[in-house]
This record gives C-alpha cells, sequence and structure tokens, in this order.
C-alpha cells in the first residue's frame, strides 16, 4: 500500500465508530414510540454517512492494489465517491422535503447549512479530482472531501444526541 493511502484506513476507523455510537445512542434513547419523522431522517443520515466514510475510506485502498497508476486510482475512487454522495444528498432532499412542515421546522437550521454546505464542496473537491485538476493534489482533495462527509453525520450525532439527552 502506497504511502499517500495509508491514512485512509484510519477515517474507516473513525466512520465504523461513528457507527457504533449510533448504535449504542439508539439503544439509550429508544423508546416504546417510534422516533419522530424529523429525528429518524437525521439517523439515517448518520448512518449513511458513516457507511460512505467507510466505503470512501478503503476504496482507494482496494484499487491502488490493481494496475492502476496512483492518479488513476484518485480519479476512480473521487468518481465512485461523487456517485455514493449523491445517492446520499439525493435520498436526503427526497426524504426532507417529504417531512410535514412541522417537521421539517424542527430540524436545526444550523444542521441543514452544515450538511448541504460540506455535501457541495465534498462534490467540488471531488469532481475537481474527476476532471484532473485537483486543489493541492488528489489526496488532499480526497481527505478533505472525506473529512466533510464525516462531519455531517457527527454534526447529526451531536445535536441529536443532546436533544435526545436532556429530553430524558
Amino acid at each position: 500500500m502506497s504511502s499517500s493511502f495509508e491514512h485512509l484506513s484510519v477515517f474507516a476507523e473513525v466512520a465504523a465508530a461513528i457507527v457504533g455510537f449510533v448504535a449504542i445512542f439508539l439503544v439509550l434513547v429508544r423508546r416504546e414510540e417510534k422516533f419522530p419523522a424529523e429525528d429518524a431522517i437525521r439517523i439515517r443520515v448518520m448512518i449513511l454517512t458513516a457507511f460512505i466514510g467507510i466505503c470512501a475510506s478503503l476504496l482507494p485502498i482496494a484499487i491502488a492494489e490493481t494496475n492502476l497508476d496512483e492518479e488513476q486510482v484518485w480519479v476512480v475512487s473521487s468518481a465512485t465517491f461523487l456517485l455514493m454522495l449523491g445517492g446520499v444528498a439525493s435520498y436526503t432532499a427526497v426524504r426532507h422535503f417529504q417531512l410535514s412542515d412541522t417537521a421539517r421546522e424542527n430540524i436545526p437550521m444550523i444542521n441543514l447549512i452544515i450538511g448541504w454546505s460540506c455535501a457541495a464542496i465534498a462534490s467540488l473537491l471531488l469532481a475537481l479530482n474527476l476532471l484532473q485538476v485537483p486543489i493541492l493534489g488528489y489526496s488532499f482533495s480526497y481527505t478533505v472531501s472525506l473529512l466533510l462527509v464525516l462531519s455531517v453525520g457527527a454534526t447529526n450525532f451531536y445535536t441529536i444526541a443532546i436533544q435526545k439527552l436532556l429530553e430524558l
């Protein structure tokens, strides 16, 4: 494994830890009734972004084992990451607009601003990798995109965990 890919395994571990924290959180705050729709969508976003983090972290490592050169590994990985991110962003947008007005108002505006801003910046960085004009190198753009996606999950976790713990 090339040294430019070694740091990605740490991100896979962080993403897996986020999934673990979400699972523990769900067990601790689970009530008899279901979560409200606005909480359910944020929980799904946490889990989906963590799974994207795991997949996107391990993808370049796996692709590096092929006969592709390093630049091609980053381009293919960026294209796949961009598709995964687009899928989650589309799912989230559709689910958000399916919420009732009341449920939509219960989602803190900061979550929406952080989430969509991070997704837009990550998409731009990945697209630049795909177009082979990365900012400060392929690894940098890819890693920043990964951090942005994981920050969306972490932000959702933080806000919903604080909110639920205050309700206990």
